[in-house]
C-alpha cells in the first residue's frame, strides 16, 4: 500500500512540476510576443472623398482604398451599392483602420491570451456586411509566447453566425461572431469567382455536417488527409475551414502541406480580401 502511495506521490510531483514549469516558461516569454507580433497598419491618411464620388472605380482606385480603409473591392462596391449610401458610410472605416488605438492583452484560458483593440472614446471597430461562406481570420492570440491564428467559417451572415473548432478538450460548434471587430486584428476573405449561392451551399454543409467534431491539432497529418466521412474527423480551425471548402473541390491550402494553418488560409489565391483590420 506505500509503495502505491509512493506512486501517486510521485505522478502528483511529476504533474505539479509539468504545470508550474508551464507557468514560468509563460512568465518568460509573455513580454516578447507583443514585440515581434505584426505591427498594425501604419500610413498617412489621404483625402478619399473625390475617388468615393466617383461613378466607377478604377484598380488605382481600390488599391488606393484599401491601403487607407481596409475594404476590398467587394466590401467597397457593396456599401457604395446601398441606397442609402454615403460617403460618410466608407471614411468610418478610414478614421479606424489608421486611428491611433490601444491593444489590451486578455487571459482567454489558462495559458492563452487574447489581444484586444481599445479605440478612443470606446468605439468599435465597424466590420464589413458578411455573407454566409465568408472566413474570418485573426492573429491576436498567442499561448506561452507563441503567436497563432485563428479562423472561423460565417454559416448565417444574416445572423452574424460561425462554425469554429474553438480549442483542445472541446468540439466545434456554431456561435456569435460578433465580437470578432474587438480583436487586434482580423481578416474576412471570400471565396473568388464564386456565386453567392454556391458560398452559401458550402456553409450550409459546414453547419449540417461539422458541428461537434472533436478538437485534434494534428488533423489531416497523419492517415487520411481528407475523410469521406465527416463524422470520423478530428480538426483545428483552420482544417475545419478547409475540409468544407474542399468537399465542393476548393483546396484552400496555400502550400499543399500535409497540416492546414491560419497562415495558409489566408494566403490562398483562392481568397479575395473583403476587409483587414490591424494588419
Amino acid at each position: 500500500m506505500k509503495h502505491w502511495s509512493g506512486k501517486k506521490s510521485v505522478k502528483k510531483f511529476i504533474l505539479l512540476a509539468v504545470i508550474v514549469s508551464l507557468l514560468l516558461c509563460a512568465a518568460f516569454f509573455q513580454p516578447f510576443v507583443h514585440r515581434f507580433s505584426s505591427e498594425r497598419a501604419q500610413g498617412t491618411k489621404r483625402p478619399i472623398q473625390r475617388v468615393l464620388a466617383k461613378k466607377e472605380l478604377d484598380d488605382r482606385d481600390y488599391q488606393l482604398l484599401l491601403e487607407q480603409t481596409g475594404l476590398g473591392q467587394a466590401a467597397i462596391d457593396e456599401i457604395r451599392g446601398k441606397v442609402d449610401y454615403r460617403i460618410e458610410d466608407i471614411l468610418l472605416f478610414q478614421d479606424c483602420y489608421l486611428c491611433d488605438a490601444k491593444m489590451e492583452c486578455c487571459s482567454s484560458t489558462l495559458f492563452t491570451k487574447q489581444d484586444k483593440v481599445v479605440l478612443k472614446g470606446n468605439r468599435q471597430v465597424p466590420m464589413a456586411v458578411l455573407q454566409d461562406g465568408d472566413i474570418l481570420i485573426s492573429f491576436s492570440s498567442h499561448s506561452l509566447g507563441w503567436q497563432h491564428g485563428h479562423a472561423a467559417l460565417v454559416v448565417d451572415g444574416k445572423n452574424l453566425l460561425a462554425l469554429e473548432a474553438v480549442m483542445p478538450g472541446s468540439s466545434s460548434k456554431i456561435r456569435s461572431c460578433k465580437y470578432w471587430n474587438t480583436y487586434s486584428d482580423f481578416m474576412v476573405l471570400r471565396l473568388k469567382g464564386a456565386s453567392e449561392e454556391e458560398r452559401a451551399a458550402i456553409a450550409d454543409f459546414a453547419a449540417e455536417n461539422l458541428t461537434g467534431v472533436p478538437y485534434s491539432l494534428i488533423s489531416g497529418f497523419f492517415g487520411k488527409r481528407e475523410e469521406e466521412d465527416a463524422k470520423e474527423m478530428t480538426a483545428q480551425c483552420a482544417y475545419l475551414i478547409w475540409y468544407a471548402f474542399m468537399r465542393f473541390g476548393y483546396d484552400l491550402d496555400s502550400d499543399g502541406g500535409r497540416l492546414v494553418t491560419v497562415g495558409d488560409l489566408q494566403e490562398s489565391p483562392l481568397l479575395e480580401v473583403v476587409q483587414v483590420f490591424g494588419r
